[in-house]
C-alpha cells in the first residue's frame, strides 16, 4: 500500500439522532411539484451539451451529495 492506512482509533461515530444536520425539511423540494429553479447559465449549458452530443463527445455531470439530500435530484433528471 503506497499510503499508511487511516487510523480510526480516534474516530468517534455518533448515532444519527445525536448528529448535527445542516439540512432540514425547510430546504427540501416537493418531488411532485413542477421544478421552478432557474439560473441564467442553464441555456448556455444546454447548448454546450447539445453541441457535445452532436459531435459524438461525451457529456459528464458531477454533483455533490447535497443535491440528493435536499431533494433536488428530480430537477436534473
Amino acid at each position: 500500500m503506497p499510503f499508511a492506512q487511516f487510523n480510526r482509533d480516534k474516530l468517534r461515530l455518533l448515532p444519527l439522532s445525536e448528529r448535527i444536520h445542516d439540512i432540514d425539511l425547510s430546504v427540501m423540494l416537493d418531488p411532485h411539484a413542477k421544478p421552478s429553479i432557474t439560473h441564467p447559465d442553464i441555456p448556455l449549458i444546454a447548448d454546450r451539451i447539445r453541441s457535445a452530443r452532436d459531435t459524438g463527445s461525451s457529456v459528464l455531470m458531477m454533483m455533490g451529495g447535497h443535491v440528493i439530500r435536499s431533494g433536488a435530484a428530480p430537477v436534473i433528471m
